[in-house]
């Protein structure tokens, strides 16, 4: 069945991110793992690098229903994606404020664990477009929130790395102009 399969640049583009995203979280594992941003970072890039593998897994020459069970799959890891970066945005900034960050890590991280309990069901994804060399989710309703989920995470964190690179002096000013 395999034997069938044509991957384009759109799997060779997933697969390669996925290499490299879990090339760099086991370097950084073995180089900074006690670091609390390296901690978040790890788990960014797992959970991104898996994320990525929809593309590949969209584009095997299997059953529509066994493609809408591997990119429920592929998936599964988005919402920990998105709540990482989060974790690292406040783990970069070394903000102060230690009840806003736990509660909106809280919030972050337990919207996440929903999001992934409600993966598999068809109000998250119904189908699968399968046009190469286009992939896509076919998305119910709560595949609009992932994406409002997605919204709120980065702007938010975008939003506050961006404040707190403005008060920002020396070495953390630098940081926070490469992140």
């Amino acid at each position: 069945m395999l034997r069938d399969w044509q991957p384009n640049i759109y799997v060779f583009a997933s697969l390669s991110a996925v290499i490299s995203g879990l090339a760099i979280a086991a370097f950084v594992y073995l180089r900074a793992r006690e670091v609390p941003a390296a901690k978040s970072f790890m788990i960014l890039c797992v959970s991104g690098s898996l994320w990525c593998l929809f593309p590949t897994f969209a584009s095997l020459p299997f059953s529509d229903e066994t493609i809408l069970f591997l990119a429920r799959t592929a998936y599964l890891p988005a919402g920990t994606c998105l709540a990482s970066f989060l974790h690292l945005a406040f783990d970069m900034c070394e903000d102060e404020r230690r009840a806003l960050r736990r509660r909106c890590l809280l919030a972050s991280y337990g919207f996440a664990a929903v999001l992934t309990l409600w993966t598999f069901h068809p109000a998250f994804m119904s189908g699968v477009v399968r046009y190469a060399p286009y992939f896509s989710a076919v998305g119910g309703p709560l595949y609009h929130v992932l994406v409002a989920f997605y919204v709120v995470t980065a702007g938010y964190g975008v939003v506050m790395t961006v404040r707190n690179f403005r008060l920002a002096k020396g070495e953390q000013r630098n940081r926070l102009k490469y992140f």
